[in-house]
């Protein structure tokens, strides 16, 4: 959750500092997202950073939605890739992205939907009758 904290606010400062507007920040947090809502209380350790959010958000035009963390898979992966290279990841080109990174895209790109499936168990009560 700090993590996903971290990158909400500095997505949000970068597009205040360049200049862009109408952003659509996606998040597969449904926490983070009340939070920063005013749905949910702010987690005191959270506090500092999501009220910096909250003030970002107008000024850069951003609706911050959340998403199942099936439509959260690049992002999640380039996260887990920049944890291990110490935060240090860098790509110009699609080729210069790793096999993982490029399938999830690729798999986007063909539309090829996620299917979140929840199952339950059902349980059968027979009753005999004497």
């Amino acid at each position: 959750m700090e993590a996903e904290t971290i990158v909400i606010l500095q997505t949000l400062r970068y597009c205040k500092r360049n200049d862009l507007h109408s952003i659509i920040v996606e998040t597969d947090s449904l926490k983070i997202t009340k939070m920063i809502r005013h749905e949910w209380r702010i987690l005191w350790s959270q506090a500092e950073k999501i009220q910096e959010i909250q003030e970002l958000l107008p000024h850069v035009q951003a609706n911050i939605q959340h998403v199942f963390r099936e439509a959260n898979q690049l992002a999640d992966r380039l996260a887990n890739e920049a944890c291990d290279q110490n935060g240090k990841i860098q790509a110009q080109a699609y080729q210069q992205l790793s096999g993982a990174c490029r399938e999830i895209l690729n798999t986007n790109k063909a539309q090829i939907s996620s299917l979140r499936i929840r199952t339950r168990k059902i349980s059968i009560h027979v009753q005999q009758h004497e």
